[in-house]
């Protein structure tokens, strides 16, 4: 009996004495409760001003997910129409060998405003959106919100820019298809 006692009470004192060895800074358990829950809340806080944050830069890659399938759309239309315009061109040089200079002038400009259609789309966009990127590539690097988040409002102009000018290049070549399919 002796025995059971003694390791009973020195049990007790080794799990009070570790007890005390892993508590901090001296204080017990029941004080760092209210500080844990003082953190938690301040943690909240901050996560409350970032979550905005980040639903706004999700939108705002949606928009340009959005915009992007919208440029893949419309060059897949000027394709089509580019097609059909050559196609005509060639219908035209082929079906009608007593085609007059004026038809054959008229032919040879409206291929050459498709010509500067394209090389003024391609001198406005090209490398643009690669430099924002990389801008945007270096502001996510460095964790910087704001930055990031002009740099996807500057995609986002560059990409709506962009679809304006290929809707242009797109009605230019529906006007030249016109324009052959007056010719006879």
């Amino acid at each position: 009996m002796k025995k059971i006692f003694s390791i009973l009470i020195a049990l007790m004192m080794v799990f009070s004495t570790g007890a005390v060895a892993f508590a901090t800074d001296g204080t017990t358990v029941e004080k760092d409760k209210p500080a844990k829950v003082h953190v938690t809340s301040v943690k909240t806080q901050e996560n409350s001003k970032v979550k905005p944050d980040f639903t706004m830069l999700k939108d705002l890659r949606a928009q340009i997910l959005a915009n992007r399938t919208t440029i893949v759309a419309i060059k897949a239309d000027i394709k089509v129409a580019h097609t059909a315009v050559m196609a005509k061109i060639k219908e035209l040089r082929n079906s009608n060998p007593a085609i007059t200079e004026d038809q054959i002038t008229a032919i040879k400009a409206l291929k050459e405003e498709i010509k500067m259609g394209r090389g003024t789309y391609e001198s406005n966009h090209k490398g643009v959106l690669l430099e924002e990127r990389a801008i945007l590539k270096t502001a996510h690097a460095n964790k910087d919100r704001e930055a990031m988040k002009s740099g996807l409002e500057n995609i986002i102009k560059e990409q709506n820019l962009k679809i304006t000018d290929l809707k242009a290049i797109l009605h230019n070549l529906n006007d030249v298809l016109d324009a052959l399919n007056d010719i006879k």
